[in-house]
């Protein structure tokens, strides 16, 4: 697949949010991490949303769409999604948005279906990630910090197979 664009792909959680962002090559990301923001604020996560699209002169951004089955968040997090909409349409930066059912779809080609399913899939691709994979939780553990991380490269996974 051949790009001249930066795709970031951005994952909103209960403590920040996750992002990725790709230029040529899927299996080579540009950067990837978790930003933690304390206290949990929208404002402040637009702002930095806003840094990393301007220090790596993104072209598009990916987001999850918080509609479907899967969807448990709670509002503050939709929120936030469509204000990373509107940041994008200030910055003149095309937005898709992928639902929960559509990364499993997608992963489902790979015989991925939980979240831990479809990370330790991302890692056979992207091995370099290996020592940030989080061990099967337990159902009364939080989720792991990196899962953030994991969440955004999904959707760019997802962009990439349906968009791309």
């Amino acid at each position: 697949m051949r790009r001249s664009h930066t795709v970031m792909a951005v994952y909103p959680n209960s403590i920040g949010f996750g992002y990725a962002v790709v230029g040529n090559d899927i299996l080579k990301p540009i950067d990837c991490g978790v930003v933690r923001i304390t206290p949990v604020d929208n404002v402040k996560s637009i702002e930095r949303i806003r840094q990393l699209i301007e220090h790596h002169s993104v072209t598009m951004v990916v987001v999850p769409n918080p509609v479907g089955k899967y969807w448990n968040k709670v509002n503050r997090i939709r929120e936030l999604i469509d204000g990373i909409d509107l940041l994008a349409i200030t910055l003149g930066i095309r937005v898709f948005r992928y639902s929960r059912e559509q990364i499993r779809f997608v992963f489902g080609h790979f015989k991925a279906k939980s979240k831990q399913e479809i990370a330790e899939k991302i890692v056979e691709g992207i091995p370099k990630y290996q020592f940030r994979l989080p061990n099967n939780r337990k159902p009364w553990q939080r989720e792991h910090y990196n899962m953030g991380m994991f969440d955004a490269l999904s959707l760019l996974f997802t962009y990439d197979w349906i968009d791309g």
